[in-house]
This record gives C-alpha cells, sequence and structure tokens, in this order.
C-alpha cells in the first residue's frame, strides 16, 4: 500500500498509513493486522524519523546515479532545446512518428514557441520533420500509406525537377509503389495543395487524373492512340484543368477530418480552436495537465474535449455506461460515465461531438489518469459582443452573448466582488461597459 501511495504520490494515504508503521494496525476483531514498529521495539521517535523520511522520498526522489545520469541528458537536450530550437523540435517530432499522442504534445510545444508546423508537400517534405525557414515542415513518412520507398522516389525525382501539378506527379510517379490510396493519403493531408485545386476537386478528379497518366506513359512507350487525345497541350501531356471538376471546396471540419485520418493529426486547425474562450472562461483543464499529475487523484475537473470514441457496457444489472475517449489539442484520456448520467445525456454521447465535461481524476497505478464524469454538456462557441454580469454578493457570474442571445454560467470567475482585482481584469479584457454587477 505505502508503494502504491509513494508511486502515485498519494500524500492522504502516505498520511494515513503513518499511523500503521508506527504504532501498528487491528481489524475490527481485534486481529493484528501490522505490527508497529514501537511494537517491534524501535523508539517511537526514530519510527517517526524513519517514516518521515519515506514520505518526503515520495514526492519525487531516485538513486544518484540515476539522478546523475538523466542530469547530464537534461542538459544536453536543454542546451540543444535552446539554441537550437528548430532542429531540436524536428528530430523529436520524427522521433515519436508512431505515437500520435506524442506527436499532438510536441506540436502543441511548437506552438507555444512561436514555431509553425507546415503542412506535407510533395515538393517540400522530406522522410522525416525537417526545418523549414523558421519552422518545421512535416514529413511524409508520418502520412498513413506511405512508404519509405515511395517517398525516397518522390524527393529523387523532384530533386531532378520539381513537380509542377497533379498530372506531372501522376504522370513521372508511375510504377510500382504508385497507388491509388498513396495518391488520396497526399491529397487528404494537403500534400498536394500547392499545385493550386482545392481538395475537393482532386479528390473528385483523382481518377481520371491517373487514368490519362497512364494512358500517356503507355503511348510514350508504344506510340498508342489517348482518350484525351482533344484535350492535349501544345507542349505534350493533358490540359488538367479540362478534367478537373469545378467543385468548391469542402468545409473546414471535413477537411480536418481528412487530415486527422491520413496523418493522425489536425494540420489546418483544430475543431476545438473556436472553443477556447469558452475553454478559458469555465476554468477548464488539459489532457496534458491531468496526465502528468498536476491535478490530484479524486480532485475535481473541468475538461473541453472532442469525443473520439464512445465504448458502451452492461452493468451487472443491466444498465448502460460509457467509457469514452475524448481529446483536446495535446492528448486523449479515457472519460467514465456511470449508467444514471448515460441515461440522461446518451444522445449526446457521439464521436465527433464537442462537449464539456466535470468530473474527478481517478489514477490507479497500472494505467493513466481518468476521468470519472459528473457532467456532460455541449460545449459553446463564444463569439460576437460579451457581457458579464456579476451578482451583488459574488457567488455567480453570467456570460452574455448578445448576438445568440444565450446566457451561461462561468465557474471560474465566481467569489470575487465588484473591484477586486479579477474584476478590474475583466473590465480590461472585455470592456467597462460589458461587466455590470446585478441583484
Amino acid at each position: 500500500i505505502v508503494r502504491r501511495a509513494m508511486s502515485k504520490k498519494k500524500h492522504e494515504v502516505m498520511k494515513k498509513e503513518r499511523e500503521a508503521f508506527i504504532f501498528g494496525e487491528r481489524a475490527e476483531d481485534g486481529t493484528v493486522l501490522v505490527e508497529g514498529a514501537i511494537a517491534r521495539g524501535v523508539e517511537q521517535s526514530v519510527a517517526e524519523e524513519i517514516y518521515d523520511d519515506v514520505a518526503l522520498f515520495s514526492s519525487y526522489a531516485f538513486n544518484k546515479s540515476h539522478a546523475a545520469a538523466y542530469t547530464v541528458v537534461a542538459y544536453q537536450t536543454a542546451y540543444l532545446k535552446c539554441h537550437y530550437t528548430r532542429e531540436y523540435m524536428a528530430a523529436l517530432l520524427s522521433s515519436v512518428l508512431a505515437f500520435g499522442g506524442k506527436v499532438t504534445q510536441y506540436s502543441a510545444e511548437c506552438a507555444r514557441l512561436g514555431i509553425k508546423i507546415l503542412p506535407p508537400d510533395v515538393n517540400e517534405s522530406n522522410l522525416n520533420f525537417t526545418v523549414s525557414g523558421k519552422n518545421i515542415r512535416f514529413g511524409m513518412l508520418a502520412i498513413k500509406n506511405l512508404g519509405a520507398g515511395f517517398i525516397k522516389r518522390i524527393i529523387e525525382l523532384r530533386n531532378q525537377k520539381k513537380f509542377d501539378s497533379m498530372y506531372d506527379f501522376c504522370l513521372r510517379m508511375q510504377g510500382r509503389d504508385f497507388n491509388r490510396r498513396a495518391l488520396e493519403g497526399l491529397i487528404k493531408s494537403g500534400a498536394m495543395d500547392s499545385f493550386g485545386y482545392n481538395r475537393r476537386q482532386m479528390l473528385q478528379g483523382l481518377d481520371l487524373v491517373v487514368i490519362a497518366a497512364e494512358q500517356e506513359a503507355e503511348r510514350t512507350a508504344g506510340g498508342q492512340m489517348s482518350l484525351f487525345d482533344d484535350i492535349e497541350q501544345e507542349s505534350g501531356g493533358v490540359d488538367i484543368d479540362h478534367i478537373m471538376p469545378q467543385v468548391p471546396e469542402m468545409p473546414l471540419k471535413e477537411i480536418l477530418n481528412f487530415e486527422k485520418e491520413s496523418t493522425g493529426l489536425y494540420l489546418s486547425g483544430h475543431p476545438l480552436d473556436s472553443y477556447r474562450s469558452f475553454a478559458e472562461l469555465v476554468g477548464a483543464k488539459t489532457t496534458k495537465q491531468i496526465l502528468e499529475h498536476e491535478i490530484k487523484d479524486s480532485e475535481k475537473v473541468s475538461l473541453v474535449a472532442l469525443i473520439n470514441e464512445v465504448k458502451n457496457k452492461s452493468t451487472k444489472k443491466g444498465d448502460l455506461m460509457a467509457f469514452l475517449t475524448v481529446e483536446d489539442m495535446y492528448d486523449s484520456i479515457v472519460v467514465t460515465v456511470f449508467p444514471k448520467l448515460h441515461l440522461e445525456k446518451r444522445s449526446l454521447l457521439n464521436p465527433g461531438e464537442i462537449v464539456h465535461i466535470t468530473g474527478r481524476v481517478s489514477e490507479t497505478e497500472d494505467r493513466p489518469a481518468e476521468i470519472l464524469c459528473e457532467t456532460i454538456e455541449p460545449a459553446k462557441i463564444i463569439e460576437g459582443k460579451i457581457n458579464m454580469m456579476l451578482d451583488s454578493k459574488g457567488a455567480e457570474v453570467i456570460i452574455y452573448c448578445e448576438d445568440s442571445k444565450k446566457r451561461f454560467k462561468a465557474p471560474k470567475f465566481a467569489n470575487f466582488t465588484e473591484n477586486s482585482e479579477k474584476w478590474q481584469k475583466l473590465c480590461e479584457f472585455l470592456g467597462e461597459k460589458n461587466v455590470k454587477a446585478v441583484e
């Protein structure tokens, strides 16, 4: 019990076990469970000193040789991150290509450092993440359905002459590794955006462009006729403008979903971008803070996140409960929804829903931290002019959005009074006319 409490830094458990260590512990029937140090002839002051040393160690400690080795690595990585920030972050991202959660975390750190992760590009990207000016270019090896051999051929051919169109790419890449799935992955990830067509056009026109390129390659090799003879350019090849469908770009939500599907990441933005203000107003924490134990076990927490996966399960009584996998801009976490709440909110428990969750952190030794859900509601987009109203006792704060005529509570800002420091900060943020005290 003590070892588990130490490993999870559960100070309340450590405090409770102190009594058992020093004075012993008995069951209700009087059976001795733990003899205790005093019963074994150890002086109380000595036992207290020993246990207090153990409790102090549990805050965070390990042996000196381990610490020395970590110090060297910590110094080296800190030096590289400070003096070669982009190169270091590019190498770090490349080292975790197989771990989507880590790539997301390090991409968020790049954003914090003011470094953009540029989308993949067939004329710019290499196998791994690389420095591109003041930013980092996404590596093509992170795109699904693309093998290393296929990518190396892209790099080899573009080094001879950059690809100038989707048709040129398909024509020159003809060969053993070239296939529709690879091309689709490149389009969905944004790696072919530089050719001047939107992604919906390229996906819908993909088959025709591939056929045109295949026929051109066959004709060049054997002097055959082409179905596209009437739209050939004088310079040779097919005028792709004539076969590319003229359709508008797909909605941003669809673009982001395709990026997530093809790379495991959102590249053109994030579905939660529009909910940043709401998350701040409700005092939401991040998955990173929870998973890195900044929030203690059993502590109440608020989270704004996207539902990725829903696993329903029947209890012994036959009631339904659910295990949600939700994500924010940093990582993903499991949220347990118990039967009563599941019954009330089951219409909301769907992949793709963006929700505001409150609950308590649950930490166990053998798996990452989770959230035991207490409330779950649709997250709100705050836009347009905002009014903030504080009741005269400072117990409740109401956000009022004039555009949508919607109101909701902002618990993060509760429990302060007019003219306090928080009041002044709100006036600076929203403008004095938009912050009011009401009865």
